[in-house]
């Protein structure tokens, strides 16, 4: 009766591909990420932030069929002792598009173990100024001022812009990842794992 099942999902599958219709994939996930510190020289003054362990962390999605018409993230379990630290940076398969998933959200307000979603429809932002809690949010980049820059060393480009709409009308297959760094010192954390959901249209 699986097999059955199975067969006839296929098949669906693959009269909704040929008439345009929008397919939701499943959630593609990746593992834990460890978010190591920033460091202090104290000699020049100058901080060195902390790469994540692994830096980057990759999703390898394929066989999925037609454009992108749709992505969302999924950051399972994040926890870190003064959020406004972190920096993400997702960058998709064709290595030239990206997102700035966060950048200084929830200020020095602990957070452990939170189960985010970020989308670019949903009704709020990640808070600046506020303790972050769980829930479906819209990526932010709250560090724009003028000479504040993010870094993510070794990244093939740096984040430009938030919308996870950059990645629409691309080709979804291939290796997307995800750059977490700590930008201030003497603070730590770690997501449990991270997803992506991405949603095509032949």
């Amino acid at each position: 009766m699986r097999r059955i099942l199975l067969v006839l999902a296929t098949m669906l599958a693959a009269v909704l591909v040929a008439s345009g219709v929008t397919l939701a994939a499943p959630l593609h996930s990746g593992g834990k990420i460890t978010i190591n510190d920033a460091t202090f020289d104290e000699t020049t003054q100058t901080t060195t932030v902390g790469t994540a362990t692994p830096y980057p962390s990759e999703i390898v999605v394929s066989g999925l069929p037609g454009l992108i018409t749709d992505v969302n993230v999924v950051l399972r379990g994040f926890s870190h002792t003064f959020p406004e630290d972190v920096d993400m940076l997702l960058i998709g398969p064709s290595g030239n598009l990206n997102a700035i998933l966060m950048s200084d959200v929830g200020a020095g307000e602990d957070v452990r173990n939170k189960t985010l979603a970020l989308d670019d429809q949903a009704t709020d932002s990640l808070p600046d100024s506020s303790q972050i809690t769980r829930g479906t949010f819209q990526p932010v980049d709250y560090d724009t001022e003028p000479g504040d820059v993010d870094t993510f060393p070794s990244a093939p480009i740096q984040g430009v812009g938030s919308a996870l709409s950059i990645f629409n009308n691309t080709n979804p297959n291939g290796t997307w990842r995800l750059y977490v760094v700590d930008d201030a010192n003497a603070d730590v954390g770690q997501l449990r794992g991270w997803a992506l959901e991405i949603t095509t249209t032949s």
